[in-house]
């Protein structure tokens, strides 16, 4: 896992993240620790980005939206959570692509 190298991704593809972001200011349960990296997309575009670089750099991932119903391990999760809250409402049938969410975070 590559997460300085993802972060600098990031960065150079212009899309907003927050290291050591809690992840219980972003559920409805107010639970959990600490995301490594929390990447807050604004379009289907970046959503798709974060997604790939997330592959490409070996680092795992999982994406949330409005944060209701998520329990949220308080250890955290060393990997990128993409909060797709800001992007929610961009609907393009175009631009689909699939996140799969690894469960346990």
């Amino acid at each position: 896992m590559n997460i300085e190298g993802y972060i600098a991704a990031l960065e150079k593809a212009g899309v907003c993240f927050k290291q050591n972001e809690s992840l219980a200011a972003h559920t409805s349960y107010g639970v959990g620790g600490n995301a490594a990296v929390m990447v807050f997309p604004e379009n289907c575009e970046q959503i798709k980005t974060a997604a790939v670089l997330a592959e490409e750099f070996g680092v795992a991932r999982v994406a949330i939206g409005k944060g209701t119903n998520v329990l949220c391990s308080d250890g955290g999760f060393c990997g990128a959570v993409i909060n797709v809250k800001r992007a929610s409402a961009v609907r393009s049938e175009e631009h689909t692509s699939e996140l799969q969410s690894r469960p346990h975070i």
